[in-house]
């Protein structure tokens, strides 16, 4: 029986060329050019907290699966 071996993950830029990430990439790109430049800086500091909630998150022990307040729950 040959053992289970993990499929590796392909790199960012591996990701980056594959066809779905170019196509979604082109269409994000389209609709950004779309927004007001009021909401287009309104998108970019939702993603900007996105980002800070996940790596404060990180730094708490928690996963992104566990979701907010998993650590707190955890030591009760």
């Amino acid at each position: 029986m040959v053992p289970h071996r993990r499929k590796e993950q392909p790199s960012e830029a591996e990701a980056a060329r594959h066809p779905d990430a170019i196509a979604g990439q082109a269409l994000l790109e389209e609709r950004l050019r779309r927004l007001s430049p009021d909401d287009r800086t309104a998108f970019e500091e939702a993603v900007r907290r996105c980002f800070a909630s996940a790596a404060s998150e990180e730094a708490e022990g928690r996963t992104a699966e566990e979701g907010p307040g998993a650590a707190g729950r955890a030591s009760r």
